[in-house]
């Protein structure tokens, strides 16, 4: 069986595409933490995701856990206190992540060490954070 089948239709449309430009909103909200955030949403909801909404998206739908351990579950890189990057756990080592913002990253499947390699040589030292919907 091919993993893009046990993909919700968000991620599943857009794995290994570009944001359009002709995205609802505009394609430059279309960032990893829209990405992470929409990863069961369809349609995708441009707010949640808003600079000024993340942390309240995460602290009102998602509960805090020790590691990620199932499909969905959202994997934060913190610089100190700052959020750098998000990406969606999927199986084993395998994330969806879209590693950069507009129209220039795509949206696809990566090896978590490789995500974290890439962001590590941009901010040195970052710390794991791991999160789940409430109620699922």
């Amino acid at each position: 069986m091919n993993v893009i089948s046990l993909l919700p239709p968000f991620a599943r449309s857009r794995l290994y595409t570009y944001p359009r430009e002709n995205e609802p909103g505009g394609a430059a909200h279309c960032n990893c933490h829209w990405a992470s955030l929409n990863f069961f949403n369809d349609p995708p909801d441009n707010a949640i995701a808003a600079d000024a909404n993340i942390a309240k998206t995460l602290a009102t739908l998602y509960e805090p856990l020790n590691s990620s351990t199932r499909l969905g579950d959202i994997i934060l890189f913190f610089d100190g206190n700052v959020l750098v990057h998000s990406c969606v756990y999927i199986a084993g080592d395998i994330v969806f992540t879209k590693n950069g913002a507009g129209t220039t990253a795509p949206y696809m499947l990566q090896r978590l060490q490789d995500v974290e390699a890439g962001y590590r040589l941009m901010y040195g030292s970052l710390k794991l954070g791991f999160c789940r919907r409430k109620g699922t």
